[in-house]
């Protein structure tokens, strides 16, 4: 809504994705929301399942097989075009590039594929020449488990 009007009509996964979120919302850049199944907790974390893998959040209130959204802002996606080992950050899945766009002059906007889920990661231009990344590259797409949390 924007003075009175509707200004955008569509599922939350589309409307938080758009490229002009800026001008719809209250929002800086678009996101990506990914919808997860709740497997278990352990101490104080949550484990989700989603097709292209499993995720790690703070725990949440939340019983196992139950459905629940995740929003990710494109800053907290960090891609590596191999299998990474030897770091903190747990959530890491498997995803193929499906449009690279532009975010500002030295940032790239880039949409992945996560099994049947988009995923957005905002890279730099030099990140993006140096690891060569193009349309159809096989990437992992890493995200920290603190930054992951569920919307309603």
């Amino acid at each position: 809504m924007a003075d009175g009007r509707n200004v955008a009509r569509d599922s939350a996964r589309e409307i938080l994705g758009r490229a002009d979120i800026e001008q719809i919302a209250d929002l800086k850049e678009p996101g990506s929301v990914l919808e997860a199944t709740v497997e278990a907790h352990e101490d104080t974390l949550t484990i989700l399942t989603l097709p292209a893998g499993t995720l790690r959040i703070p725990r949440i209130d939340s019983p196992p097989g139950r459905t629940v959204r995740l929003r990710v802002q494109p800053r907290d996606v960090i891609l590596a075009t191999e299998p990474v080992s030897g770091i903190s950050i747990r959530n890491r899945l498997q995803a193929s590039i499906e449009s690279i766009d532009e975010a500002d002059r030295d940032q790239k906007l880039i949409s992945l594929l996560v099994g049947n889920q988009v995923l957005k990661a905002r890279v730099t231009l030099d990140a993006t020449t140096d690891l060569g990344l193009s349309e159809g590259n096989t990437v992992f797409a890493l995200i920290k488990t603190v930054a992951l949390e569920t919307t309603r």
